[in-house]
């Protein structure tokens, strides 16, 4: 799956076995297991800390809302989909523990840029 920063995110044709309307898909560097530390938030600039809306379609379809008129504004990356069955408790990374694949954020890696430019001087950004 990829999406791109600033762009909507969503898709369908997602698969697998015991999916249901009401499942969630929480965006991750690392799907949860049993050390894991239990965080509400934890993918910085994406659309509701990177947990997803209800899935819909019998838990074939996800997507992460536009907040405050905005979509995702974080860095690209790869993250882990990582997902919580429709009925059990969905709200921290430690309940997501299921890795249900990747999804690639196209996007710039801001930590990386080192770029400064002056309003209303003429401006050369090369290498990026």
């Amino acid at each position: 799956r990829t999406c791109v920063a600033g762009q909507p995110c969503a898709f369908s044709g997602f698969t697998g076995i015991h999916l249901s309307s009401g499942d969630l898909v929480m965006l991750l560097e690392t799907c949860a297991d049993s050390n894991s530390l239990a965080m509400t938030s934890v993918l910085p600039r994406f659309n509701n800390g990177g947990l997803s809306l209800l899935a819909t379609s019998d838990g074939s379809a996800f997507e992460w809302g536009i907040s405050n008129g905005a979509s995702s504004t974080s860095a690209g990356g790869i993250f882990r989909m990582c997902w919580c069955a429709s009925g059990f408790h969905c709200e921290l990374s430690g309940d997501f523990r299921v890795d249900a694949g990747h999804l690639s954020l196209i996007g710039p890696s801001p930590q990386f840029q080192d770029r400064t430019c002056v309003s209303g001087q003429v401006c050369v950004t090369m290498d990026i």
